[in-house]
């Protein structure tokens, strides 16, 4: 915290919800100090403005001449942030292509770009206008910031200083269970929108900070041994915490969930399908919004006190006439209850199996969790904080967040904890709990100061990183639980050797779980580790590469992010290393996709096996072998066949091939021999931490093209090579090797019969075309577009790249670069045209492909052709497994997995989750 912040007359605290944002503030300028409420300006109505004790986290774009004159004006210069707030949320729920919720949930979801412009979701509205992520977060802090600087700016500090945020301590909450990059992000919306000096604080300890600050007798409500239980359920997110009250009135906070995106969001949409069932009709993506959104307002209203017994819901939907058809359904407050109990908060037994962890479950986008079951991602958070095989029981329970309102919400979480011990559990008297975090906020900014009382235990989750030697790899623990910020960690007790002048990538860990681990221990990979995106930097130090020793030192800083310093131990240099913000981008939703190292395989190989193979591989390259021998030779070193090299193996291989001084290359077919096999050791592009070096690397090849211009077969080879690696390709480089395979395979966006390429090359082409994932969406409907204009005369690889194009779950790509649902279920109508009913096995394949559940109402192709697609698969004869990934989400086999890469995956790297 600079001394600026520090002596600043204002505090402010900032909850940055899912839902609604609240801001606090206190002014140490008063004798007695304390937390108020600031009430945020924003437009309420058109040419309406008013203020509010909350800014709703509604966003609305509106069309250029949609609302006239001052319709929006407010008394700061920044008009863009009156497109948020009560008028956004109550104008732009009705309107979907132009309407973003839940900005924070989409903030912390690793299947998309999450600086990309990708809200509203699923909206057809021109790219250029959609928002990322942490565009809407920086709108949304920009609007306080300008709203108390409208305000409050103009008074002044002790040294005559105006009081504006920026040059004021700023707390903004978080999610306890946002991970590294999701903290990193929403700093970088804050310093975006202005903010100079921030701090981040876990939603659930504001939510305790509150209380203290309301509850003066605090310290006669808990008795020092006893453990306090946090349930924070908020509209996006749920998290867990626990404090314990040590000796001395010490406050601890001893253990934090994971990351569950599951909330009042879901309820809405639980109710929601409630009324589409009543209706009887199944909602298109802009008619669910809207319908998600007259839901939660219907569940506000029956849960209030003072509500009413049942509320309509009615939604316009598409109808045959210009007006459309209004269709209603009806909830009633017993029924909404009931649905809330018995699905979100169920009674459950203390030896209830764990919630099911894979996920791929999307609603509107967002990958919620797959078992909605609160009751049961308690019992297993207890069961991770007990030393004993029984959940660990508070002895007292605080509960924040709205959907936690309902009174007999929180008893029925008092009667699960009493269900599964003896103890009496009770309840802690919460300050309400829609501003409580807000005003946390602003309390912990005084703890900061050095007022108030501190709960001690800093960071919430340990960190690792992953460190090889010659034989092996392991976990070292670089920053233990509990860190408090400005502690520096010195790992004393490693050296290591890196490398100088190139870019390094050390591969990190965290858990949320593991409460004992100590700095410098070491550890396997277990289910309690997450991956986390690599650390990465570039040790720039005399001239020439050289490997050095340094030593490493880690920091919690004043935003709780981790940072992570090596030093020279022979030196003054020090490098800090950065997290790679995008690297999550290269894949698609973690939980549902991640592609994972199988830490447990058994596929050994000797080194004696390792050093006879590089000697084949040279003797294939020094012309002593012929090509055609080198993969046959190799499967006889290994005793395997090439389908069960194992990664480790195969990018030892690709390393060993990388580095060989093969070019320029004696003839042609050494050539398409190194294409062939660096390739198949390389494939998927991903999977291994040092991955995006070896693809950096090999891009340079890209510019000069085969040196055996004319052969065929090499020409093929060098298609396939692509391929192969094209899960390492970032957006950029796979948008170059489309555009150039455009060029010949459809110039000037017309398929061209006879290319310059032959058969196999052809092939080959058309298959690295369809393996191009990251190209925009733009791109992938120009290169179906030309497809279906010869649609019943695609081959079978032709056939292959439409159903890549226009698959509903991408291999590798982010879920925002699926093509829109109409637009598939077009190709996907003209292709049911084209069969005539005949038998066509790779018509199969794309049909499953193009019109595979996603359980996302944006992403799933309509019923109606999804039944007819069904017939056709079932009058051909396609197999039942295909069938069942077109109504249920499903795991892939290996088959499956094989077809659309083109190459079985290597083993050592999995595919978890839904069909892919």
């Amino acid at each position: 915290m600079t001394a600026l912040a520090s002596d600043s007359r204002f505090i402010i605290g900032i909850d940055l919800g899912t839902t609604n944002c609240v801001v606090s503030y206190v002014d140490r300028h008063q004798e007695k100090k304390s937390v108020d409420a600031f009430p945020l300006m924003q437009c309420i109505a058109s040419g309406e403005l008013d203020k509010s004790s909350a800014l709703p986290s509604f966003c609305y774009l509106p069309l250029e001449h949609e609302l006239a004159g001052d319709a929006l004006k407010l008394p700061w210069k920044t008009p863009e942030t009156a497109r948020l707030g009560i008028f956004a949320r109550n104008h732009g729920a009705g309107i979907p292509e132009r309407f973003i919720a839940s900005a924070k949930s989409w903030l912390a979801h690793k299947g998309i770009d999450r600086l990309a412009g990708t809200l509203p979701w699923g909206s057809e509205i021109n790219v250029n206008e959609k928002l990322s992520p942490v565009e809407v977060s920086r709108l949304i802090l920009d609007h306080i910031r300008q709203a108390w600087n409208h305000d409050k700016g103009k008074l002044k500090d002790n040294d005559g200083n105006n009081c504006t945020l920026e040059e004021s301590q700023v707390v903004v909450t978080v999610p306890a269970s946002f991970d590294e990059i999701a903290r990193e992000l929403t700093v970088k919306a804050a310093k975006e929108a202005g903010y100079k000096n921030i701090t981040l604080l876990e939603e659930p300890l504001a939510a305790f900070y509150a209380w203290l600050d309301k509850t003066e007798n605090w310290q006669s409500l808990i008795q020092e041994g006893e453990t306090i239980l946090i349930v924070d359920v908020g509209g996006g997110t749920t998290d867990f915490s626990l404090i314990n009250f040590e000796e001395n009135a010490n406050l601890r906070r001893t253990a934090v969930g994971n990351h569950l995106l599951l909330g009042g969001d879901n309820i809405d949409m639980t109710l929601a399908r409630n009324i589409e069932t009543q209706i009887g009709k199944k909602l298109n993506g802009k008619e669910w919004s809207i319908l998600c959104q007259r839901c939660r307002q219907a569940k506000e209203e029956l849960l209030n006190p003072d509500g009413k017994e049942e509320v309509t819901v009615a939604v316009t939907t598409a109808g045959s006439s210009l007006i459309g058809n209004t269709l209603a359904g009806k909830l009633q407050k017993q029924q909404v209850l009931d649905i809330i109990m018995n699905g979100f908060y169920p009674l459950i037994s203390s030896d209830a199996a764990s919630p099911e962890k894979k996920s791929g479950i999307r609603d509107l986008g967002l990958p919620y969790e797959r078992d909605p079951s609160i009751s049961a991602h308690l019992l297993e958070f207890l069961k991770s904080a007990s030393k004993e095989k029984s959940p660990l029981i508070p002895d007292k329970v605080l509960f924040n967040g709205g959907s936690m309102i309902p009174p007999i919400v929180r008893q029925r979480v008092i009667d699960l904890l009493n269900s599964w011990s003896e103890k009496s559990v009770s309840e802690l008297p919460a300050w309400d709990l829609d501003r409580a975090v807000g005003t946390g906020a602003g309390y912990y900014g005084l703890v900061r100061c050095g007022e108030g009382v501190r709960v001690q235990g800093g960071i919430a989750r340990a960190y690792y990183m992953e460190v090889s030697s010659d034989s092996s790899s392991q976990l070292l623990c670089i920053m233990p639980r509990d860190t408090n910020e400005g502690d520096i960690q010195h790992l004393d007790q490693h050296k290591f050797k890196v490398k100088t002048n190139e870019i390094l990538k050390f591969p990190v860990h965290s858990s949320a779980t593991r409460l004992e681990d100590q700095l410098g221990d070491s550890l396997e990979v277990t289910e309690e580790i997450s991956e986390l995106p690599p650390l990465i930097t570039a040790l720039q130090f005399g001239k020439s590469k050289q490997s050095i020793e340094v030593e490493l030192s880690t920091i919690l800083t004043e935003t709780g992010t981790l940072e992570v310093w090596l030093s020279s131990t022979a030196t003054d240099h020090k490098w800090q290393l950065k997290f790679d913000m995008r690297a999550l981008h290269n894949h698609s939703d973690e939980e549902a996709k991640a592609s994972t190292l199988n830490k447990s395989e058994t596929v050994l190989v000797s080194d004696a096996q390792v050093k006879a193979a590089k000697e084949a591989v040279v003797a294939i390259f020094d012309g002593t072998e012929k090509p055609g021998k080198l993969m046959k030779n190799l499967e006889e070193i290994f005793q395997m066949s090439r389908t069960q090299w194992p990664l480790q193996l195969i990018r030892q291989l690709a390393d060993f091939l990388l580095d060989l001084n093969t070019k320029p290359f004696k003839n042609p077919a050494l050539e398409s021999r190194w294409l062939n096999l660096t390739g198949f050791c390389l494939r998927p592009g991903f999977g291994d931490s040092a991955d995006e070096l070896r693809i950096k690397k090999i891009w340079s090849m890209w510019f000069g093209g085969p040196s055996a211009k004319t052969d065929p077969q090499v020409n093929a080879e060098w298609w396939v090579f692509w391929r192969r690696i094209a899960g390492g390709l970032n957006n950029g480089r796979q948008q170059q090797v489309a555009h150039t395979l455009m060029k010949s395979l459809m110039p000037n966006d017309s398929y061209k019969k006879n290319t310059k390429y032959g058969a196999q090359e052809k092939r080959e082409s058309w298959r690295c075309l369809g393996s191009m994932e990251r190209t925009s969406l733009k791109l992938k409907q120009r290169i179906s577009h030309i497809q279906l204009d010869r649609i019943s005369r695609l081959e079978d690889y032709e056939l292959w790249t439409l159903a890549r194009l226009n698959s509903r779950h991408l291999f590798y790509g982010p879920v925002d670069l699926t093509l829109p649902a109409k637009y598939s279920a077009n190709v996907a109508k003209l292709l049911i045209a084209s069969a005539k009913d005949k038998p066509v096995p790779m018509l199969h394949f794309a049909l499953s492909q193009i019109c595979a559940f996603t359980n996302d109402v944006v992403l799933d192709i309509n019923d109606t052709l999804k039944a007819e697609v069904i017939t056709y698969l079932q009058k051909t004869g396609a197999s039942q497994v295909l069938i069942e990934g077109l109504t249920t989400l499903r795991l892939q086999s290996a088959e499956e997995s094989k077809q659309i890469l083109g190459d079985s995956l290597p083993i050592g790297l999995e595919i978890s989750g839904t069909t892919i």
